[in-house]
């Protein structure tokens, strides 16, 4: 679904995902630690943006970075999350099935189907379908479930 690309061992320095593109999924932001993420998630609330938090707080699962993520005003996805740490690669490496809901998030609601869908187009870049399609966790998929339970 996904390739994290990093150069100084660290979690992320560029990622691509699968999916209609080239387009850009989102920018992303180190916040210090947790209360910074609650505080900022606070003021976006007192100031009228909080139809604006489009996922989380939640905690991702491969990396443990806990996030939440926004729409800034132009509509681009703009994430906030507080643990850029060191990550040593396991020998042998540790990978992870795509069936493990603990892969995409410890926990915290799943993302709605637009997260894995929506993304901003680069202008005059023409955009192609993906040779491999992926079914992600959604967050329709798991209250449709929740509901036939």
């Amino acid at each position: 679904m996904g390739v994290w690309l990093q150069r100084k061992g660290n979690p992320h320095d560029i990622v691509f995902t699968q999916g209609l593109g080239p387009r850009l999924h989102h920018f992303a932001y180190t916040l210090p630690d947790s209360n910074d993420m609650i505080r900022a998630c606070d003021v976006a609330g007192a100031l009228g943006y909080a139809p604006c938090l489009e996922r989380g707080p939640g905690r991702h699962g491969i990396s443990g970075a806990l996030f939440t993520y926004f729409r800034d005003p132009d509509g681009h996805r703009i994430e906030l999350f507080n643990t850029h740490y060191q990550h040593i690669d396991l020998e042998p490496a540790l990978g992870w099935d795509l069936a493990d809901p603990k892969r995409a998030d410890q926990w915290g609601l799943p993302a709605q189907n637009k997260w894995f869908t929506e993304a901003t187009p680069f202008t005059d870049v023409d955009l192609t379908q993906p040779e491999i399609r992926v079914d992600p966790p959604t967050l329709e998929r798991f209250l449709a479930l929740a509901n036939d339970g």
